[in-house]
């Protein structure tokens, strides 16, 4: 099984930041997702999580806690992962789309997040379970 390490970005008006997956992505093409990805052999889990956002979005993830931990409902489709997410609190420079991982990237209210038809099992998961936190992130 295959580890993710995700990240719930949020900008202080409580907007999440998603990207739209590329054609070219073997899980969940054409779809809005939270920023990560794999887990490099060997690599802490946070580690990735730092690495990916950098790789992704240009920036630099400088706090950051766990939020929880789920497995892909479609193995069969997705193949076979488990998810490590973590809610970013605190990081350096602009998020921008650098990589081909996305075609876009968007600010999206929890509620608009949560109301798209093409949001990622996994990404729905987290953002509703981010939205539950007391403090509304």
């Amino acid at each position: 099984m295959r580890d993710i390490a995700q990240g719930v970005l949020a900008d202080a008006e409580g907007r999440v930041l998603l990207g739209f997956r590329a054609e070219h992505k073997l899980s969940y093409p054409h779809f809005w997702d939270l920023f990560g990805g794999h887990v490099e052999e060997g690599e802490p889990i946070e580690q990735a999580l730092v690495r990916e956002f950098f790789e992704e979005l240009g920036i630099v993830v400088t706090r950051f806690r766990r939020l929880g931990l789920s497995i892909e409902p479609k193995p069969e489709v997705n193949g076979p992962k488990t998810y490590h997410t973590f809610v970013i609190e605190a990081w350096k420079g602009k998020p921008e789309n650098v990589s081909g991982e996305h075609t876009v990237i968007e600010w999206f209210t929890p509620a608009k997040a949560l109301a798209l038809e093409t949001l990622t099992d996994p990404a729905r998961e987290a953002i509703e379970t981010w939205r539950a936190l007391p403090s509304g992130r």
